[in-house]
């Protein structure tokens, strides 16, 4: 019972004998108060047979008394014994392997292994977590413990477009992590003993949070919970600018805005359309990284040779996409256009060849 309440409340059973042997009286639902002072009632455990609180206002009233009405289905009893108690079970956690109970012994474990054990001390070390216990008055028990604190350390992976991200959190050893869908209040959303992380589909950004939860104490969590955001990068769909992950599948980004394939251009032979500007600010793009980039657009994309590549630059004025002077890569070699350093050389293509320190831009054709 809520320690609120408890010295207001008693826990009533009948032992009766037999054949020797004082036993436990089941009972039926439907116990009831024949006799009572104001503010009395019966309150029955669901799935508990072993006896019923008896609950009254003596706190405040300065005394209280009742008569109980049990019912059973056992007959031709003898010995009978009534008892009520307010000394309710509690297991205290006093670390988080030591755990000391008070109530009546002896005391029946249940653990979450579905073993049990029953034992007279007031102690006991844990080997196993354990999910429950009863005392000798059958009543239902409660536990104490230290909360944990709250899971630290937030991590989540972030990706471009729906798909799976992992989100994950750090607690010590023996505290698993509820996961929620808001910061209060919510519903768990994974869980389970040894759960630190966990991977759900995303559509869209989101934050889940993390509760830290004891696995040895039943019910002993973290007072508050970890915020932990999945990020979701858009890409850009057609007709639209480009995403946080550029241009979305079989889509070019033709200067800012998202299409199948970029704006018609017929000044120079071998292709007739032609990408946006592709630069990486402060990198050296090598040239097997170039040429992959133009193939990843798909079919027949492809790096400029040489002569194409000084044909942009001679109609750069109206081409699509953009144009800035600078080092360009073509599909065997890379050229450099005035002002920038003259740094024409052939290429051999492998990822192990030899990079010149510098930026390269990239203009792809189709």
């Amino acid at each position: 019972m809520p320690a609120a309440i408890w010295s207001d409340t008693v826990w009533v059973f009948v032992d009766y004998n037999n054949n020797g042997v004082m036993t436990r009286l089941p009972l039926l639902p439907g116990a009831t108060l024949t006799a009572t002072s104001p503010g009395g009632k019966v309150i029955e455990e669901t799935g508990n047979n072993k006896g019923v609180w008896v609950a009254g206002n003596a706190r405040s009233a300065g005394s209280f008394s009742a008569t109980v009405k049990l019912l059973t289905a056992t007959a031709d009893l003898n010995g009978l014994c009534a008892y009520a108690i307010n000394y309710q079970p509690v297991g205290e956690y006093i670390s988080g392997t030591e755990i000391s109970f008070t109530g009546t012994p002896p005391y029946d474990l249940v653990f979450k292994s579905g073993g049990t054990l029953t034992i007279n001390a007031g102690s006991f070390v844990l080997t196993e977590a354990l999910q429950s216990f009863t005392d000798m008055t059958g009543a239902p028990c409660s536990f104490t413990c230290i909360p944990p604190a709250a899971p630290t350390n937030p991590s989540a992976n972030s990706r471009c477009g729906s798909g799976a991200v992992t989100f994950s959190a750090t607690v010590p050893s023996s505290i698993t992590i509820d996961w929620y869908d808001a910061s209060s209040g919510g519903s768990v959303v994974s869980g389970g003993s040894g759960v630190t992380s966990f991977s759900p589909t995303l559509t869209q950004t989101t934050t889940y949070y993390a509760k830290a939860r004891n696995t040895n104490t039943p019910g002993c969590v973290s007072s508050s919970r970890l915020g932990v955001t999945g990020t979701v990068r858009a890409y850009g769909s057609a007709g639209s600018a480009p995403g946080q992950c550029g241009c979305g599948t079989g889509l070019t980004n033709c200067s800012g805005t998202c299409k199948s394939s970029c704006s018609a251009f017929t000044a120079c032979s071998g292709f007739t359309m032609v990408t946006d500007l592709i630069f990486e600010q402060g990198k050296a793009l090598a040239w097997y990284k170039a040429k992959a980039t133009c193939t990843d657009k798909g079919s027949g994309w492809t790096l400029p040779n040489a002569s194409q590549l000084a044909c942009l630059y001679d109609n750069r004025s109206k081409l699509p996409g953009g144009y800035s002077n600078g080092t360009y890569w073509s599909s065997t070699e890379r050229i450099c256009i005035l002002p920038c350093r003259y740094a024409k050389s052939f290429y051999d293509g492998s990822e192990g060849g030899q990079l010149i320190d510098n930026e390269y831009y990239v203009k792809c054709v189709k």
